[in-house]
């Protein structure tokens, strides 16, 4: 949600700015860790991205992302 406006996006927007509040990464993050991967890079990837999250929410109430296509 665009903490701004309210507007509520359906989809991530690859051109721009996503607000991603704290309640929808504790279910990413719960989501991504929960399953097996059998790339050892890939589980190394998801390991380290949710771990930097899950920091990162001690000290933001939500994370953007921007899109960069």
């Amino acid at each position: 949600m665009d903490p701004y406006t309210g507007e509520v996006a359906e989809f991530f927007d690859v051109t721009g700015m996503n607000w991603i509040h704290s309640d929808a990464w504790n279910s990413i993050t719960k989501t991504l860790l929960a399953k097996e991967y059998e790339d050892a890079i890939l589980n190394d990837f998801i390991q380290t991205i949710c771990q930097w999250i899950i920091q990162k929410q001690k000290e933001a109430d939500e994370i953007i992302i921007e899109g960069t296509l």
